[in-house]
């Protein structure tokens, strides 16, 4: 099941969500696309959230093979360890 999140920072200081207790906050770019992705701290979750539009403070969860494609896209250690993860749990290879 996709689940969606709110993530508003308190004022207008960002760095309160990149240094958030709960999470950590990935920013990339693809073209003028801005991808947030928030990898929760004892890597279980992974919420994407972005476009070309901007961000609007809601994520989604993504899913194992979204996680599989963001991963091998930005090499990103964090993101491969949610999914070493996310595999260990499942039973997948």
């Amino acid at each position: 099941m996709i689940e969606f999140c709110n993530f508003y920072p308190l004022g207008s200081d960002r760095r309160f969500i990149a240094n958030s207790d709960t999470f950590l906050l990935l920013e990339e770019r693809v073209g003028a696309c801005q991808v947030f992705i928030f990898v929760w701290r004892d890597f279980s979750r992974v919420f994407i959230a972005g476009g070309q539009l901007g961000y609007d403070w809601t994520a989604r969860e993504a899913d194992t093979i979204e996680i599989e494609a963001l991963a091998e896209r930005f090499k990103r250690p964090e993101l491969h360890r949610a999914l070493a993860l996310r595999r260990k749990g499942s039973g997948a290879p």
